[in-house]
């Protein structure tokens, strides 16, 4: 059917809904990863922007890549498995189609660098790289035999076996006890410790203390981007809910302290702030895409 809607209608493949989603937008959101290599090779444009709800008052805009942080079965996932098993599952799904360079647009690697820049600051450094960072973060192939090294490192040192910590954290971080069977079963725990107690100094020393090359440090920053990305992503809602959602809830203290704002988020609580198309085809609401 969506061959249908693309040869046989004359169907605009990047139309937008009233909240400025795409069909590539929702087709990533469910991962449905044929579709989305057959929108791509339509001309679908990667670097267009839709909203999706942080809570039900605040709400920010994202292109496709991002969206794959919080994809439907990846949120459903959660029911079976844990937040942190999940976020270190390799290769991401969508990492063949970023490996093809579908994702390496120059509105895609704004996005990104705009993203470090007003979300996690911490890793500004590595703005200037955003179009290798993509790769580094989201691909498999073109990441590099480095990253995948640099993912395993991170994985074996910092998540499955936490006894090097005595090593690298300050003292005064070690007040709770960080072992690699609580992060798995521990959500709170395991976010403090990937949101506040790694950083990019921490990295240094490990990668000193381990005695691994000093090449290796980027690999690893670009890793625990990832992870505080995802961490700050996946509970993401495609759609406003009007009743509360558990996903919205599960770090409601740490999102209850994050005050900051820019320009692609709006709080409104009014549903008509959302995305308003600016042609008149546009007004009718979701595009036929969407829900072929």
């Amino acid at each position: 059917f969506l061959h249908y809607l693309l040869k046989v209608k004359e169907t605009n493949v990047n139309h937008q809904n009233n909240n400025g989603q795409t069909a590539l937008f929702h087709c990533i959101l469910r991962e449905d990863m044929s579709s989305i290599r057959i929108l791509l090779e339509a001309g679908a444009d990667p670097a267009i922007q839709g909203y999706a709800w942080e809570s039900r008052r605040k709400k920010r805009k994202l292109s496709p890549l991002f969206v794959s942080l919080m994809s439907i079965p990846f949120q459903r996932s959660l029911l079976q498995s844990s937040l942190c098993e999940q976020s270190l599952r390799t290769p991401l799904p969508i990492a063949n189609l970023v490996d093809a360079g579908y994702f390496t647009t120059p509105g895609v690697v704004k996005e990104l660098s705009e993203l470090i820049e007003q979300d996690f600051p911490e890793f500004s450094h590595l703005c200037s790289s955003a179009c290798s960072l993509i790769h580094l973060m989201f691909g498999y192939k073109s990441a590099s035999l480095k990253q995948l090294a640099a993912r395993k490192v991170f994985q074996l040192c910092l998540i499955d076996n936490t006894s090097c910590l005595p090593n690298i954290l300050p003292l005064a971080s070690l007040q709770d006890n960080f072992n690699a069977d609580e992060l798995r079963s521990n959500p709170r725990k395991y976010e403090k410790y990937i949101n506040l107690l790694l950083t990019p100094t921490v990295l240094r020393r490990l990668v000193q203390i381990v005695q691994l090359p000093l090449t290796l440090l980027a690999h690893l920053e670009a890793q625990l981007l990832y992870l505080r990305m995802s961490l700050k992503f996946f509970s993401l809602q495609a759609q406003r809910s009007r009743i509360p959602n558990i996903t919205y809830q599960i770090f409601d203290d740490v999102n209850s302290d994050d005050g900051s704002s820019d320009n692609n988020r709006d709080e409104s609580d009014d549903d008509s702030a959302s995305y308003d198309s600016s042609t008149a085809e546009d007004a009718g609401g979701d595009s036929d895409l969407e829900y072929w």
